[in-house]
């Protein structure tokens, strides 16, 4: 199965840029689409960093309009946050029974 390809027309100027591209995707062992994928994210990335901070917060609220969850619920009430004192804090012989298979688990492995 191939891949699709597309083809586009370019000046001879971009031509030399995308060939001189393709040489050094050749000698890094990737695929000039792979380079060109690479070179295209870090432009995205450096464009972000040039954004003001009002443009920045303008696309953070696009973004989590676009990836809103719907029909989700969550429980931040203080009893599910900080939960029941003696779920917390085991009880004394759940300790000790802890310590009773750890140390059987231990000496199953022959570990000491």
């Amino acid at each position: 199965m191939s891949t699709p390809t597309v083809t586009i027309q370019i000046d001879l100027r971009s031509a030399a840029i995308l060939q001189s591209l393709k040489e050094k995707a050749e000698s890094e062992g990737v695929a000039l689409d792979v380079l060109l994928r690479t070179l295209a994210e870090g432009v995205s990335g450096l464009q972000h960093a040039m954004m003001t901070p009002a443009e920045k917060a303008e696309d953070f609220l696009t973004w989590v309009t676009t990836h809103s969850v719907k029909g989700a619920k969550a429980d931040d009430s203080r009893e599910s946050i900080y939960g029941r004192e003696d779920e917390a804090f085991p009880s004394d012989q759940s300790t000790k029974a802890n310590s009773l298979r750890l140390k059987m688990a231990r000496a199953r492995l022959g570990s000491p």
